[in-house]
Parts: structure tokens; C-alpha cells; sequence
């Protein structure tokens, strides 16, 4: 396992990686997608040389399976000509925060740009679609599209939480097989990364703290990824008897 860097903007989180050649440091990012609008700040402001992958928070599971992207405006509408975008262009160009993304890639060619899934408030659909077969091949086949047409390099699966805990509006359903479907979901996703011809890469954010994590087997999830990130801002909060 590594220790690897996540941040929401900036803030850094612990990560650990279940492949050896993924085994050096990593700078993991966490871009929300909202962080246009109050905070003013453009993918573009991230520093993507230091950078190794950066998430797009969130991609969004639909009831059916498929996954989508949340605000369109921000996520390929918006343009920026200050940034290369044209207000002259009626083409099928990407633009908004993917296809500023696109561009910082060009130029950052050891950072890798993929699409998280799910969140804290988006995450109200995983239990149903990993419960069945056909939910976690339509996830599968729906997110790895949506990882192409957006030509980003990874998937990250943000459900919060299997099982037990997560959002109340809406609600977050929970079954007791939700961790055994949650492997099977990842399973479904490598599957379909075997069609391509590139190596696309796996990850989760885990949760921290042994009440969160409690019924998580670390074991069978591993299996399927490259690594994982660790919510760190879990481990301590308002909530603590102590100040760490």
C-alpha cells in the first residue's frame, strides 16, 4: 500500500495502491465541479505539472444505470475566451470544465484526468444498480463510455456509504450485500476496461475511521483497483474528544 496525496482543491488525503507499479508517490486532486461559481476557480488554476491525477467530482448514476454528468453548463458549455474558447464555434467542441481539462492535459502529459462518481449527494442510486447483474454491466458500459466521450484516463467510485451512514436528502438506501455488490460493480468496470487498448485505472475514496469503514473488505475491494484514497477529513472534526 502507498501513501498517496487527494485534495478538494487543495486539501491532501491519504491513499494506499494494491499494485506494485503503482507503488510511487502520488498527488491525487479532487476538482469539484461547483468550484466555478462561489470560489471562482477554473480547473485551469491547478497546478498540473505537480500534479499526478486529478478527479472531476461527480459524475452522476442515473436510476436506470447509466452515468451522466451533473451540470452541464460547468461541465462542457461553459467557455472561457480568456482560455482559447469561441464564442464563434457551432460545432460539437468540448467545452466547460472538461474541455478546459482537455487542454491543461496537452500540455501536462504525466498527469492523468479522470471522472468520480457518485459523492455525498449523489450517491442515492449505488445500492440499487450493484444489486443486479444487468445494474453493473449498464454502470459499467455506461461509465466507460462517458470516461471516452470525455477522453479522460481513469474511473473513481465515490459511494458514501455501503451498507450503513451517507446523505439524508435524499436518502441513501443501504442493503447488506452492498459491499459483495460493490466488488461485483468494480469487477463489472474492469470488464470493460479489458475492451480497450490502453490501461485504464480503478480507484475508490474510502472512507476513515472504523465506524465508516467497519464494513468494508479492504481484501476483495483492493483487488480490483489501482488504488484508493482515504477521506482523511474523516479521521477528525468537531466530533473528537481530543485535538490531533
Amino acid at each position: 500500500m502507498t501513501v498517496i496525496a487527494k485534495s478538494a482543491l487543495a486539501a491532501l488525503v491519504v491513499a494506499m495502491t494494491s499494485s506494485v507499479e503503482a507503488a510511487k508517490l502520488k498527488n491525487v486532486v479532487y476538482y469539484m465541479e461547483w468550484a466555478i461559481y462561489q470560489r471562482n476557480f477554473g480547473i485551469f488554476d491547478l497546478d498540473w505539472d505537480k500534479i499526478t491525477h486529478i478527479n472531476y467530482a461527480f459524475g452522476k448514476p442515473n436510476p436506470d444505470g447509466t452515468v451522466g454528468i451533473y451540470d452541464g453548463w460547468a461541465a462542457v458549455q461553459k467557455r472561457w475566451p480568456e482560455h482559447g474558447d469561441s464564442w464563434n464555434d457551432q460545432g460539437n467542441s468540448l467545452y466547460g470544465n472538461f474541455g478546459q481539462g482537455f487542454k491543461q492535459k496537452q500540455k501536462a502529459r504525466g498527469t492523468k484526468f479522470g471522472l468520480s462518481i457518485g459523492g455525498w449527494t449523489l450517491s442515492d442510486q449505488f445500492s440499487s444498480i450493484a444489486s443486479t447483474e444487468t445494474g453493473r454491466r449498464t454502470f459499467a458500459k455506461s461509465s466507460v463510455k462517458l470516461m471516452l466521450d470525455l477522453g479522460l484516463d481513469f474511473l473513481d467510485i465515490d459511494w458514501e456509504y455501503p451498507v450503513e451512514g451517507g446523505n439524508d436528502s435524499p436518502p441513501v438506501p443501504h442493503r447488506p450485500d452492498d459491499i459483495k455488490n460493490y466488488v461485483l460493480l468494480l469487477s463489472a468496470i474492469r470488464d470493460e476496461f479489458k475492451t480497450l487498448p490502453w490501461k485504464a485505472e480503478l480507484s475508490v475514496a474510502s472512507p476513515a475511521g472504523p465506524d465508516n469503514y467497519r464494513h468494508w473488505d479492504f481484501t476483495a475491494i483492493c483487488g480490483q483497483l489501482d488504488f484508493i484514497n482515504i477521506m482523511t477529513y474523516d479521521l477528525a472534526g468537531s466530533w473528537s474528544k481530543y485535538t490531533d
